[in-house]
């Protein structure tokens, strides 16, 4: 995968094509939580539409269609992965179908209880506590606390127990776990991938996790491909263009 960066102070610059995937570090508080989470810079996924717009999916309110501005509002770091070859006409067209089909069968869905526990908070969760774990240890260690360190091994067992026990719950098929992937309601995450698919790309064979794909799992799984081309945004001159404005 070829990387650059370019720097712009209008967006059009870079040439946002259909089929292009942003990959966004918010500075909203969910963009915060979901970065601290799942340890990772990004936040959200969104994949290029046409004429200046994106396919995201926000929480509840479902799939949308939204403009490249909007999306990056709170945007603090923003990485574009370029998809070579551009997309075909036909391609294009795969994507608007599926973005429709899409929309009529999840956008009234919000986000499922048991869906939002497997895949959203027991992971982010899981790494709370492991890096609270692992702070801990270092604490007893540096100042002699046997009891500190206890704790901290109970946790870190107990973190690589859930861990082993998701993957093995995927790899059997345990019957609550498929019935949590296979409620309604989307991540963004989710939806990029399933757009790359429907339109020839192969994101979905570097993605080989036990939950559903997250930001950093997709911005992986670009790097690997030979598909995109990364481009670090610079969102520094637009911002100090928008305050002199201002």
């Amino acid at each position: 995968m070829q990387k650059k960066q370019l720097v712009s102070d209008d967006m059009d610059n870079y040439n946002f094509e259909p089929g292009d995937v942003l990959a966004i570090g918010s500075k909203s508080c969910n963009g915060i939580i979901i970065s601290l989470g799942t340890l990772s810079l990004y936040s959200h996924i969104a994949v290029v539409a046409e004429n200046g717009m994106v396919y995201e999916y926000i929480g509840k309110k479902g799939l949308v269609k939204s403009s490249i501005e909007h999306c990056l509002k709170k945007a603090h770091t923003v990485t574009l992965f370029k998809r070579n070859p551009k997309l075909t006409a036909d391609q294009k067209l795969l994507l608007r179908k599926h973005y429709k089909s899409a929309r009529l069968d999840r956008s009234k869905k919000p986000y499922s209880t048991l869906r939002s526990i497997y895949s959203g908070l027991l992971p982010a969760f899981t790494n709370v506590v492991w890096l609270a774990s692992i702070g801990a240890g270092i604490k007893g260690w540096w100042t002699g606390h046997d009891n500190i360190m206890a704790f901290s091994g109970v946790f870190t067992v107990f973190i690589g127990a859930v861990y082993l026990a998701r993957r093995l719950a995927r790899y059997c098929q345990v019957r609550g776990v498929k019935l949590a992937q296979e409620m309604k309601g989307d991540f963004c995450s989710s939806f990029v991938v399933l757009s790359d698919a429907y339109t020839g790309g192969s994101l979905y064979k570097y993605i080989l996790t036990a939950h559903e794909p997250r930001p950093s799992d997709v911005v992986y799984a670009a790097k690997l491909s030979l598909e995109y081309t990364e481009i670090e945004i610079d969102l520094t001159k637009k911002a100090v263009l928008n305050s002199q404005l201002d």
